[in-house]
Protein backbone atom coordinates (compact mmCIF):
# COMPACT_ATOMS: atom_id res chain seq x y z
CA UNK A 1 0.00 0.00 0.00
CA UNK A 2 2.82 1.95 0.81
CA UNK A 3 4.48 1.90 -2.89
CA UNK A 4 1.33 2.87 -4.49
CA UNK A 5 0.67 6.13 -2.12
CA UNK A 6 4.79 7.02 -3.33
CA UNK A 7 3.78 6.63 -6.53
CA UNK A 8 0.75 9.14 -6.12
CA UNK A 9 3.07 11.31 -4.81
CA UNK A 10 5.32 10.90 -7.40
CA UNK A 11 3.01 11.78 -10.08
CA UNK A 12 1.44 14.23 -8.55
CA UNK A 13 4.73 15.80 -8.39
CA UNK A 14 5.49 15.43 -11.84
CA UNK A 15 2.15 17.25 -12.76
CA UNK A 16 2.84 20.35 -10.96
CA UNK A 17 6.35 20.74 -12.64
CA UNK A 18 5.01 20.19 -15.32
CA UNK A 19 4.63 22.22 -18.51
CA UNK A 20 1.41 24.29 -18.54
CA UNK A 21 0.67 22.75 -22.21
CA UNK A 22 0.43 19.56 -21.09
CA UNK A 23 -1.23 20.37 -18.20
CA UNK A 24 -3.94 21.54 -20.38
CA UNK A 25 -3.35 18.40 -22.61
CA UNK A 26 -4.15 16.08 -19.58
CA UNK A 27 -7.46 17.92 -18.84
CA UNK A 28 -8.47 17.92 -22.36
CA UNK A 29 -7.81 14.27 -22.99
CA UNK A 30 -9.63 13.53 -19.92
CA UNK A 31 -12.79 15.16 -20.44
CA UNK A 32 -12.77 13.80 -23.73
CA UNK A 33 -12.70 10.50 -22.85
CA UNK A 34 -15.26 10.95 -20.59
CA UNK A 35 -17.56 12.35 -23.19
CA UNK A 36 -16.99 10.03 -25.47
CA UNK A 37 -17.85 6.91 -23.08
CA UNK A 38 -20.54 8.29 -22.05
CA UNK A 39 -22.01 9.23 -24.76
CA UNK A 40 -21.22 5.46 -26.43
CA UNK A 41 -22.86 4.36 -23.08
CA UNK A 42 -25.62 6.33 -23.29
CA UNK A 43 -26.31 4.78 -26.85
CA UNK A 44 -26.14 1.24 -25.48
CA UNK A 45 -28.81 2.70 -22.57
CA UNK A 46 -31.08 3.83 -25.67
CA UNK A 47 -30.79 -0.16 -26.66
CA UNK A 48 -31.59 -1.36 -23.89
CA UNK A 49 -34.52 0.45 -23.34
CA UNK A 50 -36.29 -0.51 -26.75
CA UNK A 51 -35.46 -4.34 -25.72
CA UNK A 52 -37.47 -3.25 -22.61
CA UNK A 53 -40.49 -2.33 -24.62
CA UNK A 54 -40.42 -5.28 -27.06
CA UNK A 55 -42.14 -8.60 -26.17
CA UNK A 56 -39.63 -10.75 -27.49
CA UNK A 57 -36.16 -9.89 -28.30
CA UNK A 58 -32.19 -10.49 -27.17
CA UNK A 59 -30.56 -8.31 -24.59
CA UNK A 60 -28.07 -6.06 -26.56
CA UNK A 61 -24.26 -6.51 -26.24
CA UNK A 62 -22.65 -4.75 -25.13
CA UNK A 63 -18.87 -4.57 -25.03
CA UNK A 64 -17.13 -1.92 -22.57
CA UNK A 65 -13.65 -2.95 -23.72
CA UNK A 66 -14.19 -1.49 -27.46
CA UNK A 67 -16.11 1.88 -26.03
CA UNK A 68 -13.05 1.90 -24.03
CA UNK A 69 -10.94 2.04 -26.49
CA UNK A 70 -12.48 3.94 -28.82
CA UNK A 71 -12.69 7.07 -26.16
CA UNK A 72 -9.27 6.18 -25.31
CA UNK A 73 -8.13 6.62 -28.72
CA UNK A 74 -9.82 9.52 -29.12
CA UNK A 75 -8.73 11.03 -25.99
CA UNK A 76 -5.18 10.26 -27.06
CA UNK A 77 -5.20 12.31 -30.31
CA UNK A 78 -7.16 15.24 -28.57
CA UNK A 79 -4.35 14.75 -25.96
CA UNK A 80 -2.09 14.94 -29.07
CA UNK A 81 -3.33 18.01 -30.63
CA UNK A 82 -3.90 19.91 -27.67
CA UNK A 83 -0.08 19.04 -26.30
CA UNK A 84 1.11 20.55 -29.95
CA UNK A 85 -0.89 23.40 -30.00
CA UNK A 86 -0.29 25.07 -26.90
CA UNK A 87 3.77 24.63 -27.13
CA UNK A 88 3.52 25.96 -30.42
CA UNK A 89 1.19 28.51 -29.12
CA UNK A 90 3.52 29.37 -26.04
CA UNK A 91 6.58 29.34 -28.27
CA UNK A 92 4.97 31.94 -30.89
CA UNK A 93 2.56 34.20 -28.58
CA UNK A 94 3.15 36.32 -25.55
CA UNK A 95 -0.60 34.61 -24.84
CA UNK A 96 0.11 31.45 -23.77
CA UNK A 97 -3.58 30.77 -22.68
CA UNK A 98 -4.66 29.74 -19.27
CA UNK A 99 -3.02 28.84 -16.22
CA UNK A 100 -3.41 25.25 -15.05
CA UNK A 101 -2.70 24.86 -11.46
CA UNK A 102 -1.33 21.68 -9.69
Amino acid sequence: METIKNFGKWVKAKYVASSNAFKAAVNSAWQSFAAVFGIALMGWITDVAKWAGEVEGTFPSVSPVGKAAVAGAASAATFLVTYIFRTARAKSSPYAGPKYGG
